[in-house]
């Protein structure tokens, strides 16, 4: 009788300690929905290790998976879509991937994570934890730079921070060497990419890209901030396409240089910067333009963004928002 008392409390206490290591993940790992019980028991064992007290206790699988599932239901309201948007970005675009960039952190993207992480001499766990979130950090600006300015470590040094500070200067964010959604979001733009993250909205509606869904004031309409803003987009895109194809440039080309730079603006509300735009438009047209040509195109487009900013900020005051 004691030994098996004993037995279920080692049971209980190994069950105790393997929730508790669920409950660290970062909520964009979970993907437990329609998986079997030793599914979710396989990949939590891939993600953990073998080692993990509860793993030993056969008998506590469903137990573990039943926990696991409802971990993941409470944790996904809290999913950093952009987040996982530029993770995909910085391994396609550093990494030579080719994940779709929807903001959704499943089974190809955690495997694109986990060769990055094997190349840059990381643990390989497929988690983007601090290091290996400084390890894409790292990697991203040697990109948008192109050069190697930083070793890839995963190492939040001085080195590392004070370019972080440098490329928030030029794209008129708050030099804090914090690498937030605004900044984020910027080096999606300069690394050539673009984020359409799935956000929770009236059905029929789409998604939009780097969408926030944080509280909004009482008495805000959010319809009315909704049709004014997209009049705003719109509005700021076929002005940057008119801008743009005064410069030779077609259609589809100058939409390419103008969606995801409107994006940004939409995102943070702040006018991109002139270096950041000047990237953009080379990054497609430098074949056909002059150097002359590609800043005072990207001057023509920062003015266009500007109006862009003041008009979101009207589409705001009119909405109540």
């Amino acid at each position: 009788m004691k030994s098996r008392h004993c037995c279920a409390c080692n049971t209980q206490l190994a069950q105790r300690q393997f929730e508790s290591a669920i409950l660290e993940l970062q909520p964009e790992y979970f993907e437990f929905s329609g998986e079997s019980d030793e599914e979710v028991i396989d990949w939590l064992k891939d993600l953990f290790g073998s080692n993990k007290p509860a793993m030993a206790q056969s008998g506590a699988a469903a137990a573990v998976a039943a926990k696991a599932r409802r971990v993941a239901d409470k944790a996904k309201a809290g999913i950093q879509a952009e987040k996982v948007c530029w993770i995909q970005t910085v391994l396609n675009k550093a990494g030579g991937e080719k994940l779709v960039a929807d903001g959704v952190y499943g089974p190809l993207t955690r495997e694109a994570t986990r060769r990055f992480q094997s190349r840059n001499g990381l643990t390989v766990d497929g988690i983007v934890g601090p290091r290996t979130e400084t390890a894409l950090i790292q990697a991203a600006l040697n990109q948008i730079a192109r050069a190697s300015i930083l070793p890839v470590n995963g190492v939040m040094d001085a080195k590392t921070r004070q370019e972080i500070q440098r490329f928030q200067a030029r794209n008129n964010l708050a030099q804090d060497g914090v690498v937030g959604p605004k900044t984020r979001a910027a080096m999606v733009v300069a690394l050539g990419g673009r984020c359409i993250v799935r956000s929770s909205r009236p059905s029929g509606q789409q998604g939009s890209t780097f969408t926030s869904n944080g509280p909004k004031p009482i008495g805000c309409d959010l319809r009315k901030l909704e049709s004014l803003t997209s009049q705003c987009r719109n509005n700021a895109i076929q002005a940057g396409i008119n801008c743009l194809r005064q410069f030779g440039l077609g259609v589809s080309e100058a939409a390419g240089i103008l969606t995801p730079l409107v994006e940004l603006a939409v995102a943070t509300s702040e006018i991109p910067g002139i270096d950041l735009i000047t990237a953009a438009i080379a990054g497609i047209a430098a074949a056909v333009l002059a150097t002359e040509e590609i800043v005072e195109a990207a001057g023509c487009v920062q003015s266009v963004l500007m109006n862009l900013v003041s008009c979101q900020e009207k589409a705001r005051q009119l909405s109540g928002c």
